[in-house]
């Protein structure tokens, strides 16, 4: 309500405002597999700290590009390149993932995981690619997309750099989560 996201200030009819809720409930079968029994019934304590730290990540991604964007739109048109989208073109999607996947990671299934994946490529990916459309045609954006990254950020000029420090970024949260 203090900065709305203009793409959601719109109304839908009964049949989609049907599926979107559908979509958004089922983020909670995580919780309700680990009420249930069904999901891990005992984290460990390095677990527990590994979610709540993702999920603090990523809500202060999520508040914070989505403030970065209503206050600079407020003032200014045109392509948003610095700051929190300097690197990184969906930085409140990237996120988004981080909170939704700290719930996979409590619960402990797979089903979780597909489940996020599935709806990550299908909700995300179609809102991802109608907005870099949209990017593309504005001024600049060559030049932003090469510096840029679709949902990670890019830390650095080289792919293989990036890549490299993503898998040990990844293989330290596993380590430190399941094997410690």
């Amino acid at each position: 309500m203090i900065f709305p996201d203009k793409s959601f200030q719109y109304k839908l009819a009964i049949l989609p405002a049907f599926l979107v809720t559908l979509f958004l409930l089922s983020y909670w079968l995580m919780g309700w597999e680990i009420i249930s029994g069904i999901g891990d019934q005992s984290p460990s304590g390095k677990k527990i700290f590994g979610c709540f730290f993702l999920f603090s990540i990523g809500n202060i991604l999520m508040l914070c590009t989505d403030l970065q964007k209503f206050i600079t739109l407020k003032y200014k048109n045109g392509l948003i390149d610095d700051l929190f989208f300097k690197n990184n073109r969906n930085t409140n999607y990237f996120g988004e993932i981080l909170v939704y996947l700290t719930f996979a990671i409590a619960c402990g299934r797979k089903e979780g995981y597909l489940m996020l994946i599935s709806e990550w490529i299908i909700f995300f990916g179609s809102r991802i690619y109608m907005k870099d459309l949209r990017l593309a045609r504005k001024h600049g954006f060559e030049k932003y997309k090469n510096n840029s990254y679709i949902i990670l950020f890019k830390f650095f000029d080289s792919h293989f750099l990036n890549l490299i420090i993503y898998l040990l970024i990844i293989c330290g949260i596993y380590v430190f989560i399941y094997k410690l």
